[in-house]
């Protein structure tokens, strides 16, 4: 024979209710945390990137005018 089950109150379901409101408040805290620390190092990659592009400028024969045009491939004839 099968068991009966439990009987669902409204209680039972506020209590249940409330238990997931808290779980999910925590969820998004960590979410928003998470999401703060990603946006930080995505900011932290590009400026050492940034850095990184200035540095080789600086030390090439190439002035930031040439690199410009050179990426938006615009210029001709420009030899290493």
């Amino acid at each position: 024979m099968a068991r009966a089950g439990r009987k669902i109150t409204v209680s039972s379901l506020e209590g249940k209710i409330e238990k997931q409101k808290e779980l999910l408040a925590k969820s998004k805290a960590r979410y928003e945390t998470d999401k703060e620390e990603l946006l930080r190092l995505i900011r932290l990659r590009d400026s050492m990137q940034a850095k990184e592009l200035m540095d080789a400028i600086a030390k090439s024969k190439y002035s930031i005018g040439d690199v410009i045009k050179m990426v938006k491939g615009k210029a001709s004839n420009m030899e290493d």
